[in-house]
């Protein structure tokens, strides 16, 4: 689509929602009576990933909008001058030269279709068979569409951290994602700074009492974090979200108890599987780790504007936490089909609502 009046983009959005929700309820209803925990078919999964890359690629750009607007303007000027101003952000500009050998009109398409493809190939990484539900799941993280379709750069860069864990038994391919990451958004060096932390230090418990002290240091002294932090990543794109004022860009956020309840599911679930289960996988407990101590950070500057989107650095792995255990070990818990089903309603209704 191209550029659309606030009314008729109101209109898609509620078209995604409703689509979402259907999706998610239908998925609900299945595992509800999945007693065999039947995966869900390779074709299905195949039918998901190509409606996804649908919504996403087809999404329209707001009259007047920022984020939609100016990466079409940067495909442009990559394609037709070979210029970026993101100096900075190498590995994006090479994404677009790729992507710009294409027609213009593909361009959200293709890029849809990069965002999808680290989401796929990560959840396959996961579990062989029951891939599927994986995807789902993230899918229906409430973050999915947004970061696929106005903060693409950053929803790009997780989706290659997601590649990156997905070849983590093959090094040089596994540091090979990692550094296209940081150089796509740099933002993410902390969630691969603390991906790798964690697969080297099994510390389960240190990274819990960190992110416990992380609330009280927070509710303390939380507007000196805020300053710290936007002074160490000094001009960086991604300080300007520490200082911004929210309520003067219409941007619902700040201090969301909704957010904080929400982050707060997969570490509560996490510790029950791994304390109270003897849940001992190895992978699970470092993306685990990983998600303790990205999530820490979000905590310390939990009351700037835009602090979602420091959250999104622990929130990409989120859906994978609640369902792992349950489809690597289903006796884990009794009727673990309907615990799968409840964390899909939980996605689902909480996408709806937010």
């Amino acid at each position: 689509m191209g550029v659309v009046s606030y009314q008729d983009y109101l209109f898609y959005l509620d078209i995604v929602k409703y689509l979402f929700l259907f999706i998610g309820l239908v998925a609900f209803l299945f595992y509800s009576f999945n007693r065999n925990m039947k995966p869900l078919s390779e074709g299905v999964t195949l039918l998901l990933f190509i409606i996804m890359v649908g919504i996403l690629g087809a999404f329209p750009m707001l009259e007047g909008g920022a984020d939609r607007n100016r990466y079409l303007a940067e495909a442009t000027d990559v394609a037709m001058y070979n210029y970026t101003y993101r100096v900075n952000d190498t590995g994006y500009f090479y994404i677009n030269k790729l992507l710009t050998l294409f027609p213009l009109d593909l361009y959200f398409y293709l890029h849809s279709l990069l965002y999808l493809i680290g989401i796929y190939i990560f959840s396959k990484s996961l579990h062989a068979r029951q891939y599927g539900v994986i995807f789902l799941c993230m899918l229906l993280n409430f973050q999915f569409v947004s970061y696929g379709v106005n903060t693409m750069r950053a929803g790009l860069a997780g989706s290659t951290v997601l590649m990156a864990i997905a070849f983590r038994n093959r090094r040089i391919v596994e540091l090979a994602f990692i550094l296209l990451a940081v150089m796509i958004h740099k933002s993410f060096a902390l969630p691969a700074i603390c991906y790798l932390i964690a697969k080297k230090y099994d510390k389960t418990k240190l990274y819990f009492y960190i992110w416990l002290l992380s609330i009280l240091l927070s509710a303390i002294g939380g507007g000196f974090f805020q300053a710290l932090f936007s002074s160490v990543l000094g001009d960086e794109e991604r300080a300007s979200y520490l200082t911004t004022d929210a309520a003067s860009t219409h941007y619902r956020v700040g201090f969301r108890l909704d957010f904080i309840i929400f982050s707060c599911v997969p570490i509560v679930m996490g510790y029950y599987m791994i304390y109270k289960r003897k849940f001992s996988d190895a992978l699970y407990k470092n993306l685990y780790n990983m998600y303790l101590l990205a999530n820490t950070f979000w905590i310390l500057v939990i009351r700037a504007d835009f602090s979602d989107r420091f959250a999104y650095l622990s929130w990409f792995i989120y859906s994978p936490l609640l369902i792992y255990p349950l489809i690597k070990q289903p006796t884990i818990v009794s009727h673990s089909y309907k615990w799968i089903a409840y964390c899909i309603l939980g996605l689902t209704i909480f996408r709806t609502i937010i």
